[in-house]
């Protein structure tokens, strides 16, 4: 349900009036958000440390880094569809987002990986090599379904595949952060 209300508001976003912004003015304005976001994500930082309701401080080490990293990426990304909604605006936040994203899968991946025996490594490697031929897969065919003759067309096609292909790789960063929370310190 989460993956669809990000899709509407990222649709509702798109079909305000597009205001496209010159590059060298984003890259100053996205260097000053990034510094606010810091500011932001360091506060919260502090509030999550204050919380004493983690099983055990791994879980709660976990805990605080995943929430800090994902407010950061996702308010940057609505801060960089704030500056440019234009289709084209929009798309490039999403996709910035899905690369942030992946950047996160590689970074939990790393960490479960490392707590894990050198024999059920390999599991979670084979299951990593299956996702990425599932999210290729599926890649493929989200492509397909938004071209012309299935989706009636249009630009907003490009968010909504932009989306789900976000989507895929954020769901897989939240399994990834799951199993990690699994693990017994």
């Amino acid at each position: 349900m989460k993956g669809k209300s990000t899709t509407i508001v990222l649709i509702f976003i798109a079909m305000i009036a597009g205001s496209q912004i010159p590059v060298e003015k984003m890259e100053k304005e996205l260097i000053e958000v990034k510094k606010e976001i810091d500011e932001q994500a360091s506060y919260i930082r502090g509030g999550l440390e204050k919380k004493d309701d983690y099983i055990s401080e791994f879980q709660k080490k976990v805990s605080i880094e995943f929430t800090v990293d994902t407010f950061k990426i996702e308010r940057l990304c609505s801060k960089r569809m704030e500056l440019d909604f234009s289709t084209a605006g929009t798309v490039q936040a999403i996709s910035a987002l899905n690369s942030d994203y992946d950047k996160l899968l590689n970074k939990y991946f790393k960490m479960l990986n490392t707590r894990l025996s050198t024999g059920d490594q390999a599991i979670l490697k084979q299951s990593q090599r299956n996702w990425i031929a599932f999210r290729d897969s599926e890649i493929k065919l989200i492509s397909t379904l938004r071209a012309d003759e299935y989706s009636g067309g249009g630009t907003i096609q490009r968010i909504f595949q932009a989306s789900y292909v976000m989507e895929l790789t954020k769901k897989r960063v939240l399994d990834i952060v799951t199993y990690l929370y699994d693990i017994a310190d």
